[in-house]
C-alpha cells in the first residue's frame, strides 16, 4: 500500500485474490492469540499486536491517495471486510459465492478498520446494524442493490474476472485526465476522513480492552474445539 501510494506513475491500486475466498478472516488456531495467563505484560503485548497494527493498517487505507479498487472473488470476512469498505470502487466475481461478514459480535470483539463509520456511510443504519450487531452476512446481490458493489461480473473463472476488471479500468480511464481523477477523489473524501480516523482509533482501543479481558481468546478456543458454532 505504501509503495503504491507513493508511485508517481500509477492512478489505481487494485486488490485482487484467487481461490475460494477473498479473505477468510482470522485464523482461530493462531498460536499468537494467547490467553493473558501466558503473557508477562498483556497491555504491551496487545497494544503491539492489535492496537498499533490495526490503527496503522487502517490509516493506510483511509489516507490512500490512489483510486482503491477491490475485486471480490469470494467471501470477505473480518478486518479485511472492514478495509474493503474503504475502497473507492468494488467489483464482484459473481452473485452466488460472494458475501461480506463482520463476525465481531460472534467472537467477543468490536468493530475494526473504521467499519462502524464506513459501512454506515455506504449502506445505511439498518443494514449496518444487521451486519455488525448481529454478525449477519450480506450477499452480493444485496450489496449491489445497496450501492456497495459497483458491478457484478458473473463469470466462471476468477482469473478471467481479475483480468476483466483491469481491462475495464484501463478502457474507462484512458481518455480521462489522470490528475483530475486523483484530485476529485481527494475532494470527495475530505469531509469524512476525520470521522474515519476517529473511528479507527476508538475501535482499536475498545478492542484492546476486549483482548486484555481475555474475551476473544476464549471465543477462539470454543470455535477451534467446535464448542461454539462459527457464523460460517
Amino acid at each position: 500500500m505504501v509503495k503504491a501510494n507513493d508511485d508517481p506513475n500509477s492512478i489505481f491500486t487494485v486488490l485482487q485474490s484467487t481461490g475460494r475466498y477473498f479473505s477468510a478472516g482470522a485464523d482461530i488456531k493462531d498460536g499468537s492469540i494467547l490467553t493473558n495467563d501466558l503473557l508477562d505484560n498483556k497491555d504491551q503485548y496487545w497494544l503491539s499486536k492489535v492496537v498499533s497494527r490495526n490503527i496503522y493498517l487502517t490509516s493506510l487505507f483511509i489516507n490512500h491517495k490512489k483510486i482503491l479498487v477491490s475485486c471480490l472473488n469470494g467471501p470477505v470476512i473480518g478486518l479485511t471486510a472492514a478495509l474493503i469498505c474503504l475502497s473507492d470502487l468494488i467489483y464482484c466475481f459473481n452473485d452466488k459465492d460472494v458475501f461480506l461478514l463482520l463476525p465481531f459480535s460472534n467472537i467477543g470483539l468490536v468493530c475494526e478498520g473504521a467499519v462502524s463509520r464506513s459501512l454506515l456511510k455506504r449502506i445505511g443504519i439498518s443494514k449496518t446494524n444487521e451486519a455488525i450487531l448481529l454478525s449477519k452476512p450480506i450477499y452480493a446481490k444485496e450489496l449491489y442493490r445497496l450501492g456497495f458493489i459497483n458491478k457484478i461480473y458473473n463469470l466462471d473463472n476468477v482469473k478471467v474476472f481479475n483480468n476483466a476488471v483491469i481491462e475495464d479500468i484501463n478502457n474507462v480511464s484512458k481518455n480521462l485526465d489522470h490528475q483530475s481523477i486523483l484530485d476529485n477523489k481527494a475532494l470527495i473524501s475530505q469531509d469524512w476522513k476525520d470521522d474515519l480516523s476517529y473511528s479507527n482509533q476508538a475501535e482499536a482501543l475498545a478492542g484492546f480492552a476486549k483482548w486484555c479481558a481475555d474475551i476473544p481468546q476464549q471465543r477462539f478456543k470454543e470455535l477451534a474445539s467446535r464448542g461454539r458454532k462459527h457464523k460460517l
